[in-house]
């Protein structure tokens, strides 16, 4: 027996005894560097040994971390605060040009699973090897999931999308031989991974879904269409039917998390579940004996995309998980806060408004002063949502917050879109509270700049809550909204787009905005022209009973627009006295 090989047997024996466990860190790390030291000095090593001695002290650590809980912990601790990984990292870098891919792939996969990234020296050799060798086609289809599995979990690799284009190339060449856990594992990796793969990918792994589906588990059938859905795949009907059809036929329980999870999936994809899909769901979610503050407002969102109320057990499921006292709402972070009222605010589950109100007011006592400036839009539209008035001192803090330097950062400002801008002003005028010339003016620099993606219903709750509040527009505020209604009244009109073109120019009416007159003009044209169109269209035979509501609500909403065009005009013909009356 050689002395490297004394020097390590005692380290393969793992100590049960927290006492030991310092002895044996200190055994590894001796054995490490004269195992690797005269790894380096020797040149007759063949590639599998010198595969099995890279792998073996970092393998040894993985045995360590999996025996117990208290094995995990101080494993950890001490890839902290040792030099363990380091001295692997630059032990091992010179030997990896003499490795095969296939060995180069296991080092990585080692180290995923440790959840610890070598060096950075140690990554950038180990990318160039991979680069320079391009043979993922050896890897045996569980090894190649794996190693996909393994770029998810070291991010500071960094791999660029030659090796992924490789790796899917070795995909399409054996998919076949792909098991549903590995089929399940590789598309999960380019989800997390926020790489699109290529259509030919998508194709042969759905091929291999109608093949196999059958042997698929929840587990894989839950992160399949979690990635589906975050990779934007658009699967066919007959795919999403086969996926809700194989879960049923499953009939196995689901953990909180793919409860959330396989409905989110579906709301993500605007698919309609069927009822036999939401029956079962539905049994799923109730058997449920905890879940997260996150994963109820995950199933809460998905009810809401779907336009599916809960029904009386799931949403008292959802109190319990939730909870009620304070004692409960203690365990509910921030965030999760956050994300529940805005779940709840989108949809058609409601909850007792008691019950709201307590969250909100807890909430508010509690958590108010860590709120960001960019959830503090969802938190107030939340409240005007949920029927809760917050105190003048919360307003006031998101209005300090909002008129603060913080907002003119560029990272801040690409998160305060069109959608949460419009909810601060909106939740503002529910409120009645008039908020200072500094917000008002920051809010008009930050909504100038959003103007291209002002939509029509936006625009109408801007304008309304500009007129609530009884704001005079600044005039680069008034040209704004001016070309953004010019913009909707140049697109199609049907009738709902005609009523939001309407409300624009009944509310630019309160709010006195000097409009030009040929722009006056062509709006009050298609206004007219566009009414007639449907007006005619709701008499026609077979039409009247679908479009007589809309026939009323055009007629009632007429009065409300002849005293806007002729309170423009009037606007419009003061500030020009030369102007002859019949002009």
């Amino acid at each position: 027996m050689s002395s490297v090989e004394n020097v390590i047997t005692p380290s393969l024996i793992i100590p049960q005894r927290k006492s030991h466990f310092t002895q044996w860190f200190t055994g590894l790390e001796s054995a490490l560097s004269a195992d690797l030291s005269l790894s380096l000095a020797s040149h007759n090593l063949s590639t599998e040994t010198l595969r099995i001695k890279l792998t073996r002290y970092p393998k040894l650590l993985l045995r360590f971390a999996r025996t117990s809980s208290l094995h995990q912990n101080h494993a950890k601790a001490f890839l902290l605060r040792s030099e363990f990984v380091e001295d692997w990292s630059t032990l091992t870098t010179p030997l990896l040009s003499k490795l095969q891919p296939r060995a180069l792939c296991a080092l990585i996969y080692v180290w995923a699973r440790l959840d610890t990234v070598p060096s950075e020296s140690f990554c950038d050799q180990w990318l160039l090897q991979i680069n320079q060798k391009r043979s993922f086609s050896v890897l045996p289809p569980s090894e190649l999931s794996a190693i996909l599995w393994s770029f998810t979990k070291l991010r500071r690799l960094n791999v660029d999308t030659n090796i992924l284009n490789d790796w899917t190339q070795s995909f399409l060449e054996s998919h076949r031989e792909f098991n549903p856990k590995s089929l399940a594992m590789s598309i999960w990796g380019f989800a997390v991974l926020q790489v699109r793969p290529s259509r030919e990918f998508f194709k042969a792994w759905a091929d291999e879904f109608h093949r196999q589906s059958e042997f698929f588990d929840n587990e894989s059938l839950c992160n399949s269409i979690w990635s589906i859905s975050v990779l934007d795949a658009k699967p066919t009907r007959q795919f999403l039917d086969l996926w809700m059809n194989q879960l049923i036929q499953n009939d196995a329980e689901l953990n909180p998390q793919q409860v959330s999870i396989a409905l989110w999936g579906l709301a993500k994809l605007k698919t309609k579940p069927s009822a036999d899909f939401m029956n079962y769901w539905n049994s799923r979610f109730i058997q449920c004996r905890r879940m997260d503050v996150s994963d109820v407002s995950l199933s809460l969102w998905a009810l809401a995309e779907l336009q599916i109320s809960a029904n009386e057990e799931v949403s008292r499921a959802m109190v319990r998980f939730i909870g009620t006292s304070s004692e409960e709402l203690e365990t509910v972070t921030q965030s999760d806060f956050v994300r529940l009222f805005r779940s709840i605010s989108r949809g058609c589950t409601r909850f007792p408004k008691r019950l709201m109100i307590s969250w909100c007011a807890y909430f508010e006592s509690n958590h108010i002063q860590s709120v960001k400036l960019t959830e503090w839009c969802d938190v107030l539209w939340s409240f005007t949502r949920m029927d809760y008035t917050p105190s003048d001192s919360t307003i006031r803090e998101f209005c300090l917050q909002f008129e603060s330097r913080s907002v003119t950062r560029r990272k801040v400002q690409q998160k305060l879109s069109v959608n949460r801008l419009v909810r601060a002003l909106s939740s503002l005028a529910s409120m009645d509270y008039v908020p200072s010339g500094e917000f008002l003016m920051r809010w008009f620099v930050l909504i100038e700049k959003h103007r291209e993606r002002i939509q029509a219903r936006d625009l109408c709750t801007i304008l309304w809550g500009l007129a609530r509040l009884e704001v005079v527009l600044p005039v680069g505020a008034q040209s704004v909204f001016i070309v953004v209604v010019t913009r909707i009244q140049e697109s199609r009109l049907n009738y709902v787009a005609l009523q939001h073109f309407a409300s624009c120019i009944f509310h630019l009416a309160r709010l006195r905005v000097l409009v030009p007159r040929k722009t006056l003009i062509g709006w009050k044209k298609r206004y007219y022209s566009c009414m007639k169109s449907i007006c005619t269209a709701s008499s026609k035979p077979g039409k009247l009973r679908n479009r007589a509501n809309e026939r009323v609500a055009m007629v009632s909403s007429d009065f409300d627009m002849k005293w806007a065009f002729l309170t423009l005009e009037a606007l419009r013909n003061s500030t020009e006295p030369d102007q002859r009356p019949n002009d």
